[in-house]
């Protein structure tokens, strides 16, 4: 090989031109702050924010089930359990929930239990997928439409509370008096 300025021959490995100086290393080009990372540029995603927030109106059900999601498609298997404990916790939480409710038991602190596991998974789990999306994808990467999601919720939300109600109707004396 011979350096593109001088001619002079060039050494097998060698970073620059013994001869002129020239660096025979090509730069890479600078990565721009929107500019899509290593992951794949085509790659759909939940926003993270938007169905963090729509878990106040539907339980962190909903929201760590589409971060879990996200995960899937960014394949990250690391954080992706770490999410499927996340959502397994909210389910059970929403059951528990629902559960105490039927029963007329009064918590004094249940509205602020409620916020505490919200708060508590946004800051601890969920902040950080935004924060990795707009690093790896783009802030312009492109976003699954939400609305379908929250039909479906809605629905899956319905079958539960039935289904919890046929349960507990089955057996009267699990219910206060």
């Amino acid at each position: 090989m011979y350096c593109s300025q001088c001619g002079a021959l060039i050494q097998t490995g060698a970073r620059f031109c013994q001869n002129c100086g020239r660096s025979l290393v090509t730069p890479s080009p600078p990565v721009e702050a929107n500019q899509p990372g290593p992951v794949q540029q085509n790659l759909r995603l939940w926003n993270p924010n938007a169905s963090a927030l729509w878990g106040i109106v539907f339980t962190p059900v909903f929201s760590t089930y589409l971060h879990l999601q996200n995960w899937k498609a960014l394949t990250e298997p690391d954080r992706q359990k770490q999410a499927q404990l996340w959502f397994v916790g909210s389910i059970i939480w929403v059951v528990v929930a629902m559960l105490v409710a039927r029963a007329d038991i009064r918590l004094p602190l249940y509205h602020l239990l409620v916020w505490a596991f919200l708060i508590a998974w946004y800051f601890a789990f969920g902040r950080g997928q935004r924060r990795y999306i707009i690093e790896k994808v783009g802030a312009t990467y492109s976003r699954k439409p939400i609305l379908k999601a929250l039909f479906v919720t809605l629905g899956l939300l319905f079958l539960l509370g039935f289904v919890l109600g046929f349960v507990l109707a089955a057996f009267p004396g699990t219910a206060s008096t």
